[in-house]
């Protein structure tokens, strides 16, 4: 029951919640080579109630430089947890 300048408030019904945290952290992925193309798997991590929108893939390339490969790997379906 809430009070506040103008009296005490009507008993509310009791309402159940789960809060949210960022997902947690992905394990370290499987990596497998095929001819030339690599396959990267991961298990899907703990939402902690919070849904996982896209996984952010980033490879380290041959000059040494991080980058993306959003063609063939874009990670923007949070179902699936492989990539080729």
């Amino acid at each position: 029951m809430a009070k506040n300048i103008y009296g005490y408030g009507e008993i509310s019904d009791p309402v159940t919640i789960n809060p949210s945290d960022v997902p947690s952290k992905v394990a370290i992925p499987d990596v497998t080579i095929s001819g030339a193309n690599v396959l990267v798997d991961w298990v899907k991590p703990n939402e902690n109630f919070a849904t996982i929108d896209l996984y952010e893939i980033v490879f380290l390339k041959s000059d040494a430089f991080y980058g993306k490969d959003n063609i063939n790997c874009n990670g923007n379906d949070p179902a699936i947890v492989t990539a080729t």
